[in-house]
């Protein structure tokens, strides 16, 4: 982790001190105080932050959260963020202008010497190792290729200039992958220019093996499964080795030399930390390997192979301080490893040993423990981050939007939410949609939901793209989502034709479901509600592992393969996601609070008053007094973290609306054809 104060935050810290102004109005057409380090630090110095968009919205959050609190004598100061340059004063309200104290700040001043069209699409920590060999180096002015050049030489340890053999290739993508390097996508199509080159691998197998880990392990594995072939047959032409390869996903290096020790280190501490799924063979093929090395890659059935894979996420997992992680993006890191490792876990729970289950729950009660007081520390600064890769759920729409031509009639989107859909029970959907949608491109990530975590909240922050506090009159309810919809994709410049929204559906025919979407070209968006996994978890009994019981056999259905086929052979780039997750819990009592709740959840309780909140508090120590910015001001709720539940004591419930990871962080996939090359 950086020192903040040695980093390019500095210049602005500098300039951010208490104690000069009431007021701070800071004009950031670059969106660095929306950076989450620097975001933190200021909430640590004692600053209120508020966005100024739209005038009307911050019209009335000054005037009904800020006007009388800069007024009291303990106020805190307040810094105004705008996107505006300070050349475009004139949108800033005046009494704001007289008032304030103002800054501009902007990548150019920080980075003089570098392409502003290049860093204007880098991620705020990238930043950080450019300001760092910027400083080092001495660079002079250096142009749009050339900062590129620098970035990746100087960042990413890749020479553009350099002719990379297949051992140098492979190896540095191994590497990349196993230490979780992501490089952005601006950069990457120079590094694919330099790669066709040398290699015969197509432009799109380069670019997903790049920018996906999971795309890269599904290479890596079917070369891998070739391998191991040829270390049981002397013969390496065989008809069944030419059928493999022929059905490969992936074209080109098809032959990849394992044995050569700087692979072999990366993909031996793959199989080892579960990253690569060891491949099923018999017995007698297994004891006819000749290099015993590569027993770690292979293994006799199904089960033994995903035992294999959860006993090596656990031990990766085990290194893991947990409370030292800062960043959202390392939980969201965390949280798929360890939705991966849940998903064998319940979906194997009855071949797994007493000892690998209790090391499940420790896991999981030191993963919940650190991420609840994380979360509880830094929900609200989550909220003000960008939505150009989304954080949470309100910037999904937001992002979406970026890629629609109001005015190109193949500009389609169509949103699917499958409402309660944990990370976890996505890693038993996808195998379906991977197995099935092949010539489709799906991109893997996940964003933070709504604390609570319940679908009246959470899930109206997803349609209309806004905070909670921005419908509080609907706050209970989902029955506005439609409302919702068309009013934030009027505002982006469609019609009310040009959108579509429509929820109850996950059983039955899926194309009747959308067939209107399928037919009229007229309709650019569509936003859906698939309620069958709510449906499912609100009458399990069975807990999490019958809750992924039953997922398999509603995948199985076909229902949702056949709506993805369905939008995307229509041209619709379809993004998936769900308003909350979802948690096996014990009852640690109900509480008997009468009228004085307004809603009463398994892992929740929403009272108007905060005093009606700490009484119940007081009694359920294992709850916590939730509070948020984001909220309505007369909404408090009371919320569990790890496993509890208020219901009646030893009763067990899969419910949702606390903050545990397992219903916080949810899925987030981009799924969209691959052009025909």
């Amino acid at each position: 982790m950086c020192n903040i104060l040695n980093s390019w935050r500095k210049s602005l810290l500098d300039d951010l001190i208490t104690g000069i102004s009431k007021i701070t109005l800071v004009f950031d057409p670059d969106s660095l105080l929306k950076d989450e380090l620097l975001v933190r630090e200021l909430f640590n110095r004692g600053f209120e932050l508020i966005e100024l968009e739209d005038t009307i919205e911050f019209r009335y959050i000054f005037e009904s959260r800020y006007r009388k609190t800069l007024e009291a004598d303990n106020y805190k100061e307040l810094i105004i963020i705008t996107k505006f340059s300070k050349s475009e004063s004139s949108n800033i309200p005046f009494d704001i202008l007289e008032k304030s104290r103002q800054i501009a700040v902007s990548l150019s001043g920080i980075f003089p010497n570098l392409s502003y069209s290049v860093l204007e699409k880098l991620d705020y920590n990238l930043l950080d190792y450019v300001y760092e060999n910027q400083s080092k180096k001495k660079v002079g002015r250096l142009g749009y290729k050339a900062t590129k050049d620098f970035i990746l030489r100087e960042v990413f340890n890749f020479e553009s200039d350099h002719v990379y053999s297949e051992i140098e290739l492979l190896r540095y993508l191994l590497k990349m992958h196993y230490e979780g390097v992501s490089i952005p996508s601006t950069l990457i199509e120079r590094m694919i220019t330099t790669l066709q080159r040398s290699h015969d691998l197509g432009e799109p197998n380069l670019f997903e093996i790049i920018t996906s880990s999971s795309a890269f392990y599904e290479f890596i594995l079917e070369r891998w499964e070739l391998f191991v072939k040829r270390q049981i047959s002397s013969s390496s032409n065989d008809e069944s080795n030419k059928s493999l390869r022929s059905n490969f996903k992936y074209k080109g290096l098809y032959d990849i030399p394992f044995q050569d020790q700087s692979l072999r280190v990366y993909v031996d501490s793959m199989f080892m930390d579960g990253l690569l799924t060891p491949v099923i063979l018999s017995e007698d093929d297994v004891e006819r390997i000749k290099d015993k090395w590569v027993l770690n890659g292979v293994t006799c059935s199904e089960a033994e192979s995903s035992q294999k894979k959860l006993i090596g996420i656990f031990s990766a997992l085990d290194k893991i301080e947990f409370s030292n992680i800062v960043l959202h993006k390392e939980w969201v890191e965390l949280a798929t490893k360890w939705a991966d490792a849940s998903a064998i876990f319940h979906n194997h729970l009855s071949e797994l040993d007493s000892e690998t289950r209790q090391h499940y729950i420790i896991l999981r009660t030191k993963i919940n423990s650190s991420f609840a007081e994380w979360l509880s520390r830094n929900f609200d600064s989550l909220i003000t981050l960008p939505p150009s890769s989304p954080v949470m759920l309100h910037h999904v729409p937001k992002r979406m939007a970026r890629d629609i031509d109001v005015n190109a009639s193949n500009s389609r989107s169509a949103l699917v939410v499958i409402d309660g859909l944990s990370l976890d029970q996505w890693f038993t959907v996808r195998r379906y949609i991977k197995s099935s949608l092949t010539d489709c491109r799906i991109i893997e990530s996940a964003v933070f939901a709504w604390v609570p975590t319940v679908t009246s909240v959470s899930r109206q922050t997803i349609f209309s793209g806004e905070l909670p506090r921005n419908f509080a009159d609907s706050i209970n309810t989902t029955n506005k989502e439609e409302q919702y919809w068309l009013k934030f994709w009027k505002d982006i410049g469609l019609k009310k034709h040009n959108i579509k929204y429509n929820r109850s559906l996950g059983k039955g025919n899926a194309k009747e479901d959308i067939d209107e979407v399928i037919t009229n070209s007229d309709i650019k968006v569509v936003g859906l509600v698939i309620n069958t996994i709510d449906d499912i978890m609100h009458g399990m009994e069975l807990g999490a592992s019958g809750m992924h019981t039953m997922i398999h056999h509603w995948c199985e259905s076909g229902y949702l393969v056949d709506m993805l086929e369905h939008l995307t052979s229509q041209g619709f780039d379809v993004w998936i996601t769900s308003d909350h997750g979802n948690m096996e819990s014990i009852g640690r009592g109900r509480p008997s609070e009468g009228a004085t709740a307004e809603s009463k959840g398994e892992r929740v309780r929403v009272y108007s008053k905060p005093e009606l909140r700490s009484n119940v508090q007081s009694d359920f120590n294992f709850s916590i007094e939730w509070n948020s910015s984001g909220l309505p001001s007369d909404y408090y709720p009371l919320v569990t973290m790890d496993n509890d539940a208020f219901i009646r004591e030893g009763d067990t419930v899969v419910g949702h609306g606390g903050i545990s990871i397992e219903e916080v962080i949810v899925p987030l996939i981009n799924i969209s054809r691959l052009n025909d090359e």
